[in-house]
C-alpha cells in the first residue's frame, strides 16, 4: 500500500489500483471486474476513450469528444477528474496546449499520478514532443519513491523518452530496472528494444525479446510492435528465413485484416523492399495494405501515420493516392510546426513513387532536421534516413 502522503499525490491511480495495473500494462480494458462499481466502471470508459485518441484518427476523436463532453459538466467540482477530464477534451477537440496546460494541472496536484504521466507521455508522443516530458521527469523523480508500486511503469516511461532524446545507455538501465521490477511490464520491454536497436545491438534484441517472451507475446496492446523489434533485428543481421518469419508471425496478431493504419507491417516491409526492390514476394500484401490505408485519407491528424499511408501507396504503385492525400493535407489537426515538414515529406515519398530521385532526396534533406515533428519514435522515423539514403543512390546512379 501507498504511504497516505503518496496516496494523497497518486491521483487516480491510488482510488483503482486493478484497472490501473490493467491500463499500464496496456491490457484489455473491454472486459469489466466482477463487482465493479459505477466509478470503475466510468474509468474504464474513460481509459477506453483515450485509447481512442492515441489512434490520431478524427473519426475517432469525434467518438472520445462525444464520450467526455457531458462528463466535462459532470466532474467539474470533481477536484480528482476534472482537470483530467478537461485535458482529454481538449485533445479530442484537437486543442492540444490547453490539454498539455490541464495535464501540467493535475500533475501539480496529483505527481504521482502515473495514468496521468502516461497520458501526457502519449499526447507528446503523437504531437512529435516526446522528449519534452524531460523537464517533468526531474521534478516527478523527486516525487515518486521507489518503493511506488507503480514505480516500474513509471520508469518505463522515463526509459523511453530518455532514449528519444539520445541517452541510450541510460535509457537501458532504466528499462531494465524496470523489468526487474514488473517482469510483464510490456512497455518497459518496448523501452529496452528501443535502446538497444539505437544503440545497433541487434543480437541483444533477439536474446532480450525471447528470453521475456512469456511477459510481452500474449499483450493485446504491444505484442505485434514488440515482435516488430524482433523482426527488425532480424533484418538489419540479414538473417532473412528468420525476419521474413517473424514478420509473417506478427502480421498474422492483426486482430482483423482489415485494418486500416497498420504502422507495423509497413514499417517492416518497407525496409525489407529498400534491401531488396526486386524481391516480389509482397506484391499482392502492400496492393491490400493500400487499399486499407485509403481510409485514413483526409482523417489523419498526424503525418508519421500518412507517412506510412504514402510509403504504402508507393510500393503498391498507387502515386496517385499520395497526390490525393497531400491535396486534402491542409492542417486540420495537425500540432503546430508539423504541417510544413509533414507536407513536404508526402510531397518526397510521391517523388520517390514516381522515379523522380533527385526531387525526393532533396525535400527529405531539407526537412532532416525537423523530421521529429511529425511524431513516432526515432526507431520507426529510420524509414525516412533509409529513404533519402535509397534516394540518393538511386539519382546517382541515373547521372
Amino acid at each position: 500500500m501507498l504511504s497516505s502522503l503518496n496516496a494523497q499525490k497518486s491521483g487516480i491511480c491510488d482510488i483503482y489500483p486493478e484497472i490501473t495495473h490493467q491500463f499500464l500494462s496496456l491490457n484489455d480494458l473491454s472486459t469489466p471486474l466482477p463487482e465493479e462499481s459505477d466509478e470503475q466502471c466510468f474509468l474504464r470508459a474513460l481509459l477506453i476513450n483515450f485509447d481512442l485518441l492515441t489512434s490520431c484518427n478524427l473519426r475517432d476523436f469525434l467518438r472520445a469528444k462525444r464520450f467526455f463532453k457531458p462528463h466535462k459538466e459532470k466532474y467539474e467540482k470533481n477536484e480528482l477528474l476534472n482537470s483530467l477530464i478537461d485535458a482529454l477534451f481538449s485533445w479530442s477537440n484537437l486543442d492540444y496546449s490547453s490539454a498539455k496546460i490541464f495535464f501540467n494541472e493535475h500533475l501539480n496536484k496529483y505527481p504521482c499520478d502515473v495514468i496521468a504521466i502516461f497520458m501526457l507521455h502519449m499526447l507528446d508522443f503523437c504531437c512529435g514532443n516526446t522528449t519534452n516530458l524531460l523537464s517533468l521527469i526531474q521534478r516527478l523523480d523527486t516525487e515518486i519513491s521507489h518503493i511506488h508500486p507503480l514505480y516500474g511503469y513509471y520508469l518505463a516511461i522515463k526509459s523511453f523518452v530518455v532514449c528519444e532524446s539520445g541517452q541510450y545507455r541510460e535509457s537501458l538501465e532504466i528499462g531494465l530496472k524496470s523489468c526487474r521490477l514488473i517482469e510483464d511490464n510490456i512497455y518497459a520491454i518496448h523501452a529496452v528494444s528501443h535502446a538497444y536497436h539505437e544503440m545497433g545491438e541487434h543480437e541483444k534484441i533477439i536474446e532480450f525479446l525471447n528470453t521475456n517472451m512469456p511477459f510481452w507475446i500474449s499483450n493485446p496492446g504491444m505484442q505485434m510492435h514488440v515482435y516488430w523489434h524482433m523482426a527488425l533485428a532480424e533484418l538489419s543481421l540479414l538473417s532473412l528465413d528468420n525476419a521474413r518469419a517473424a514478420f509473417h508471425t506478427f502480421y498474422s496478431m492483426k486482430t482483423s485484416p482489415d485494418t486500416e493504419q497498420d504502422l507495423d507491417a509497413v514499417g517492416f516491409l518497407w525496409r525489407y523492399k529498400l534491401c531488396f526492390p526486386n524481391d516480389e514476394q509482397y506484391s499482392e500484401l502492400w496492393s491490400q495494405l493500400a487499399d486499407n490505408w485509403t481510409g485514413c485519407i483526409g482523417a489523419s491528424t498526424s503525418y508519421f501515420h500518412d507517412l506510412h499511408a504514402a510509403l504504402a501507396f508507393a510500393a503498391a504503385d498507387k502515386p496517385f493516392l499520395i497526390k490525393k492525400m497531400i491535396a486534402r493535407s491542409d492542417g486540420t489537426g495537425i500540432p503546430e510546426g508539423a504541417h510544413i515538414v509533414g507536407t513536404m515529406i508526402l510531397q518526397s515519398i510521391y517523388h520517390y513513387s514516381i522515379g523522380q530521385y533527385d526531387e525526393c532526396a532533396t525535400l527529405l534533406s531539407k526537412t532532416k532536421k525537423h523530421w521529429s515533428k511529425i511524431g513516432g519514435s526515432h526507431a520507426q522515423r529510420d524509414l525516412l534516413c533509409l529513404t533519402l539514403q535509397d534516394a540518393l543512390c538511386r539519382s546517382k546512379a541515373h547521372v
